[in-house]
């Protein structure tokens, strides 16, 4: 567990950010199967305006609200229902990393995180 700078610690279990706005998370085939209502199929494009399904491929259902629907509000909190499933990608998103400092701020969170730049969009000043 990552802390930020007023030694409050970052639980991946409380906040929420990245399963809101870190993007798609991609269920591989090595993840631990997961309910096909939590998750959908990708499509691509094969010719103008034509869509077909890529069955090898599948990434977490979004919600209305645009996060995971594995996310849920109990108690206050926000919390992963397949924490101990989680696809690998969501296993590999690290508390207190870059990319969780950016999902924070997307998220109007302004934790001061160790060693996170202020530079949302990612470009060099």
């Amino acid at each position: 567990m990552a802390t930020g700078t007023n030694s409050n610690p970052l639980d991946c279990q409380e906040c929420g950010a990245c399963c809101t706005f870190a993007g798609e998370v991609v269920v591989e085939a090595t993840d631990i199967v997961l309910p096909k209502y939590l998750t959908r199929s990708v499509r691509r494009m094969i010719e103008f305006g034509s869509w077909e399904a890529d069955d090898g491929v599948r990434v977490m259902a979004r919600s209305a609200c645009n996060s995971c629907v594995a996310l849920r509000l109990k108690g206050g909190r926000y919390a992963c229902r397949i924490y101990e499933k989680r696809p690998g990608a969501c296993r590999e998103f690290a508390a207190g990393s870059h990319e969780c400092s950016l999902a924070r701020k997307q998220a109007g969170m302004h934790t001061e995180l160790p060693g996170a730049e202020d530079d949302v969009s990612g470009s060099a000043s």
